[in-house]
């Protein structure tokens, strides 16, 4: 690909611009010319935020999808820990891309060239021709910035994103703009989130709107059942939902095998432990290490 002048782009799109007539269309270059489309690329859909999808394409652990901005192609995966994250998809050996489908389900993903593989949290796992002592730590797949907002998915591409997303009314109500008549206050009294988050000396944790700490566990990887049934869920209590309960924000409903209604984190089933006695002590852990405190995701 021919590099291209910017500054010389800059300069012929306000020309074009300085002699358009008003209420008649831009000029054809805008929609024709390559240096305009790179102009349009390099100042404004590679440095804002650009919304790419939503996380209902990648419900599942291993669940991936690809997507294009302009030239470059980004791989957004979900990775064990339910987390969903944004990634070039080019491969660190020769560049080459990686994945080509839409949307797919992998275990890893790997580049078909020379079988460079990484995990889906950007790591690299195995690499043939490298040379020895080279720190592979430095050779994951580059991450690109992403957002999750009540399950809409925005990337920037640039190296330092924008700080005007964080304040943007989307963070803060995150509904969606309707015809229809805006929904009543909450009842006094009653939690507009089934959870909170607790500054503890284990950092930002989540607890219950009784202040009992919350957990999740390793098996619970489909983003929409729970498998702590019978004994387990007497040691492990669901959190409970009602049963018109709807989603809130990034707090999801879960529907258990006998029927009942169960909240969620980011997909991920929510509980409390019969261990813990009162608010604030976090007792709920097991041998195997698959239950761990839920934290919020900043």
């Amino acid at each position: 690909m021919t590099a291209i002048d910017l500054t010389a782009a800059r300069g012929k799109a306000a020309e074009l611009l300085a002699r358009r007539k008003r209420g008649f269309s831009l000029e054809a270059p805008f929609y024709l010319d390559d240096a305009l489309f790179e102009l349009d690329m390099a100042a404004i859909f590679a440095r804002h935020w650009v919304h790419v999808g939503t996380a209902a394409e990648i419900p599942d652990h291993g669940s991936v999808m690809t997507v294009d901005i302009g030239r470059y192609s980004l791989i957004i995966a979900r990775g064990r820990d339910m987390r969903i994250r944004a990634f070039h998809n080019v491969c660190r050996h020769r560049g080459s891309r990686i994945l080509t489908s839409r949307t797919g389900k992998a275990r890893s993903i790997v580049c078909r060239y020379h079988n460079w593989s990484y995990d889906l949290e950007g790591s690299l796992l195995d690499a043939e021709h490298i040379a020895a002592g080279i720190d592979r730590g430095c050779l994951g797949l580059k991450p690109v910035h992403l957002r999750d907002v009540s399950g809409l998915l925005f990337v920037c591409l640039a190296e330092e994103p924008p700080e005007d997303f964080e304040r943007a009314p989307l963070r803060q109500a995150p509904s969606m703009m309707t015809d229809e008549e805006p929904a009543p206050p909450p009842k006094k009294d009653v939690p507009l989130f089934p959870a909170q988050v607790a500054q503890t000396k284990k950092g930002a944790i989540l607890v219950d709107n009784k202040g009992m700490t919350l957990y999740t566990f390793d098996r619970d990887t489909s983003g929409s059942q729970s498998t702590c049934d019978a004994k387990c869920a007497e040691r492990w209590t669901p959190l409970a939902a009602p049963a018109d309960a709807q989603a809130k924000g990034d707090f999801t409903v879960v529907t258990r095998s006998d029927g009942s209604k169960m909240w969620a984190y980011r997909y991920r089933p929510l509980y409390t432990s019969q261990y813990d006695k009162a608010p604030g002590e976090a007792n709920g852990f097991d041998g195997a290490n698959l239950w761990h405190i839920a934290r919020p995701a900043f």
